[in-house]
């Protein structure tokens, strides 16, 4: 049987070639790996790209950023298990943990976001509403980006890397919550509530704005699969 190529973004494929080059000892625990430019320049991506494979190795306990120093090897442990539960899981676990990653980014949100954060993300709230739902490939490019901006606004680099590399890596499921008509829809009214919350820096209630768009969707899902164990 032959084994079908497995299509990974430019982040992915860093991480890999960091993560292979710590296995073979070409980058050591404690040594310091190539800069941000050597890196771009060897590795052919942009500077974005690294960034953010950093960071997310960074969070992942793998990297080190040392203020002024640079980036340094902290573990040769295999994390690669991270990478793949991720595109392994089911639907149900992908909702649960982005649930989980969303309740804490709407606390984070409403403790530390800044009026220009809120500018940001009220006008990614609006893009969104003005954005066709029939146009499925636009309307989740455009809820995507006003997650990302909530994201930001905790001013969390690791927890904004983690959640923006958890969105880009589920791409079917989110596919799938859009257009699967026996889901519930979190709809606009919702995420305008979960943005007032955050702008008015009621962190309980961001939370519970947070948990009540997706936990909705577990509680349909969870109902699904009861159907289908008692069906079968």
């Amino acid at each position: 049987m032959i084994e079908q190529i497995q299509k990974r973004s430019l982040v992915d494929e860093v991480i890999h070639v960091i993560r292979q080059n710590i296995k073979n000892d070409i980058w050591k625990v404690d040594e310091k790996i190539p800069t941000e430019p050597e890196l771009v320049q060897g590795l052919g991506v942009g500077r974005n790209t690294i960034r953010e494979a950093i960071k997310i190795l960074e969070y992942l306990g793998v990297l080190e950023v040392r203020q002024g120093l640079g980036t340094f090897v902290r573990t040769k442990n295999d994390f690669s298990i991270v990478i793949n539960s991720i595109h392994h899981s089911d639907l149900y676990e992908h909702v649960e943990v982005r649930c989980l990653l969303e309740i804490e980014i709407a606390k984070l949100a409403a403790r530390h976001s800044t009026p220009e954060d809120m500018r940001d993300v009220i006008a990614c709230l609006e893009h969104r509403a003005a954005t066709n739902q029939q146009d499925v490939a636009n309307f989740m490019l455009s809820d995507k980006k006003l997650h990302l901006a909530i994201a930001k606004a905790t001013h969390n680099k690791a927890l904004q890397a983690t959640y923006e590399y958890f969105l880009n890596s589920s791409y079917q499921y989110t596919l799938e919550l859009v257009t699967n008509k026996n889901l519930p829809d979190p709809n606009q009214q919702i995420h305008s509530e979960l943005v007032q919350a955050i702008q008015h820096k009621s962190e309980s209630e961001a939370m519970r704005i947070a948990e009540s768009m997706l936990a909705p969707i577990l509680r349909s899902l969870d109902s699904i699969k009861a159907d289908f164990v008692q069906n079968h």
